[in-house]
């Protein structure tokens, strides 16, 4: 990077590299040439360390490919003072706190940005709790607009974790444009959030994930701001075929969802029913109709029937 111009492109050959990283040359793309496993920024040990930094008015940046780790506040960061000027592409890393010999991790935040059409894509992030009166957040979007979070895995499985993805307006006028798209979100205590601390958020949309193993599977609201408007949330696989197994909480529309993990059948799903042979009503007070239904999703079964019948006046004699 101290040798770097505007608009370079870095490629970093596989081996373990002792540092942290801060990115300050503009319109850089850092790109491992064998991918993250095997290229490897391990943080030397001390308080409250970030593995890689970007700051503002470095144009658009692209970090792609790394194993971050031994960090131990934050992962790949672009902090909300490095909002202006900077677009970050966060692509196909692996993010893993210190793990000290006794305790547990500490994590703040896994990967943060902040800049106006900044994607985060393809990566992993191991988690950690904050402390008790602070939460930590494996992937964060804090004051930016038309924002892309896709196709990551974050687990808080070995150590636990605060918040999975969150989308939080802290000091700007409004957020909008954030699409939160097939991520698998597994044990972090509140998987989904939404929050004004600050202004508005709008046009929030999060589908197709799977989100397994939490407390509170979404959350959206102020704390603090102006307003949150409507988030989309449907669909996705919330862990079960009935849909979120804990509070949706604010304006959100999650139905339908996914009946199944691999999001090809959705509930609640409406049913056709149809009459297995026309239907001849005769003079005596009821008559049977044997119908077939369909459209209901493997394994389930149907509640609430609903029969519509339609007269044709011309063919249909009511007494």
């Amino acid at each position: 990077i101290d040798a770097a111009a505007d608009g370079d492109t870095i490629q970093v050959a596989p081996g373990t590299y002792n540092e942290a990283v801060i990115i300050n040359k503009p319109n850089l793309t850092i790109r491992s040439t064998a991918g993250a496993a095997t290229t490897i920024i391990d943080v030397p040990f001390g308080t409250l360390t970030t593995g890689v930094k970007v700051l503002a008015n470095m144009g658009v940046v692209t970090f792609d490919g790394f194993t971050v780790k031994n960090f131990t506040e934050g992962g790949i960061i672009q902090g909300m003072a490095a909002r202006p000027g900077t677009t970050f592409h966060v692509l196909n890393n692996i993010v893993l706190p210190y793990e000290p010999l006794s305790g547990v991790p500490y994590l703040r935040n896994g990967i943060q940005v902040s800049g106006d059409g900044s994607t985060v894509k393809g990566n992993y992030v191991n988690g950690a709790y904050l402390t008790n009166d602070w939460s930590s957040t494996a992937i964060l979007v804090v004051n930016a607009s038309n924002v892309e979070v896709s196709g990551n895995t974050i687990s808080g499985e070995e150590f636990g974790l605060d918040y999975g993805i969150g989308v939080a307006n802290w000091d700007t006028g409004a957020m909008t444009n954030i699409l939160i798209k097939n991520n698998i979100v597994d044990h972090a205590d509140y998987s989904l959030d939404v929050t004004a601390y600050s202004g508005t958020i709008s046009g929030v949309v999060i589908e197709y994930n799977k989100v397994t193993n939490y407390i509170e599977p979404l959350w959206a609201g102020i704390s603090g701001g102006v307003s949150v408007s409507q988030v989309d949330a449907s669909p996705n696989w919330w862990g079960d075929p009935l849909g979120p197994q804990g509070a949706v909480t604010g304006d959100v529309s999650y139905k339908p969802w996914c009946a199944n993990a691999a999001c090809t059948e959705f509930l609640p799903a409406m049913a056709t029913i149809a009459p297995v042979a026309p239907i001849v009503c005769g003079v005596t007070p009821t008559t049977t109709i044997d119908v077939n239904i369909s459209g209901i999703p493997t394994g389930m079964i149907a509640q609430g029937y609903q029969l519509t019948l339609h007269f044709d006046p011309a063919k249909t004699s009511i007494a």
